[in-house]
């Protein structure tokens, strides 16, 4: 029986690795500026209006956000965020055991890059199935796109 709770158990994870590489198949950086803030400019270059999505967003290429705006980020959200890639192991094993051990989400372990996966492609329910496929987003962002490039997609 716990076999074939195993193989049950590990046939959804496995469709959850496949759900998130279908996912990034189809991503580029276009895909995190759906909602971007359009500025309207007159003839002679000054701006007259500024028209937003569901947000108000700016984005900046990573060489426009200062150094010290990114290390305090970095510092507060995700102190190992140079050294891991994507997923920080030892987070999601303190968390899970702080959870387990009060019967309730108390603690979470998202890096950055879980947080960009997250914020553009899931939903924010809390459940299982999102964080692992979270965790494999998390994954591909990291191959596809340097830490910079992560930074600036995060609207900091």
């Amino acid at each position: 029986m716990l076999l074939i709770v195993a193989g049950v158990f590990l046939g959804k994870i496995l469709k959850l690795r496949s759900d998130a590489k279908k996912i990034m198949s189809n991503v580029s950086l276009d895909s995190f500026r759906q909602t971007e803030t359009s500025i309207i400019y007159d003839k002679n270059g000054k701006e007259i209006s500024a028209l937003s999505g569901i947000k108000e967003l700016y984005y900046l290429e990573s060489d426009e956000i200062p150094d010290v705006l990114k290390k305090m980020f970095v510092q507060i959200e995700d102190k190992d965020f140079y050294n891991h890639s994507g997923i920080d192991m030892s987070a999601i094993i303190r968390a899970a055991l702080a959870n387990v051990t009060h019967a309730s989400i108390k603690q979470g372990a998202s890096t950055i890059t879980q947080q960009l996966a997250k914020n553009v492609f899931l939903s924010q329910e809390v459940t299982w199935e999102r964080k692992v496929k979270e965790i494999f987003l998390a994954q591909h962002l990291e191959k596809k796109y340097s830490k910079d490039q992560i930074l600036s997609l995060i609207h900091i």
